[in-house]
């Protein structure tokens, strides 16, 4: 089985530090997994598509989009109000000097994602 964290390497050290997390999770599980990098611009989709899935940090589109979707064994549960139980649950950050101070006030606008295969 593959690891892989894509979606969260900001830097070398950020990912050294998932890496590392990740190592201690499998190892504690006893697992054997394979580090694999997968930087962009590869397609999300050929990632989520792999047969051998282990510890992949992924959005939940791909859930909504796969059939069968790919397994859950674990996922972060945020403690936030809004976000109660196993659910999805999305925030949109904006600057604080900016103009939108509610859902609305963004509706007509822009936003920015990670890949077209990602809601991240």
């Amino acid at each position: 089985m593959i690891a892989c964290t894509r979606m969260y390497n900001l830097n070398p050290a950020v990912t050294g530090h998932w890496r590392d997390l990740v190592a201690k999770v499998a190892a504690n599980a006893e697992l054997r997994l394979e580090f694999i990098e997968y930087p962009a611009p590869q397609p999300l989709d050929e990632l989520w598509d792999r047969p051998d899935l282990g510890a992949v940090f992924m959005c939940g589109w791909p859930f909504l989009k796969r059939s069968p979707g790919p397994q859950i064994v674990a996922a972060p549960m945020p403690d936030d109000p809004d976000c109660e139980g196993a659910s999805y649950c999305t925030h949109l950050v904006v600057r604080a000097d900016g103009p939108f101070e509610t859902l609305e006030d963004t509706f007509g606008g822009r936003i920015a994602w990670t890949d077209p295969g990602s809601q991240s």
